[in-house]
């Protein structure tokens, strides 16, 4: 499981930049 770290934490960044970006133009 340790060769998949980096996909899992580029995974968290994206997800973390996508809800950012969905909260930034959703919550109005």
């Amino acid at each position: 499981m340790q060769h998949n770290k980096w996909k899992d934490n580029q995974i968290l960044m994206m997800v973390s930049s996508y809800l950012k970006t969905k909260s930034v133009y959703g919550e109005r």
